[in-house]
């Protein structure tokens, strides 16, 4: 099964210093920006 996006409803998220940002899906134009933020994550292993 698929859901179409647009019939969610929207997702905020709230910053430490009380901003708060409406968090959008990823299109296939975010390709470079998602790639650029994902190298600059630090690597997470599992012990």
């Amino acid at each position: 099964m698929t859901y179409d996006v647009t019939d969610r409803p929207p997702v905020h998220a709230l910053f430490a210093d009380g901003t708060t940002v409406c968090i959008r899906p990823v299109v296939s134009g975010d390709h470079d920006q998602v790639e650029g933020c994902m190298r600059g994550c630090p690597q997470r292993t599992c012990a």
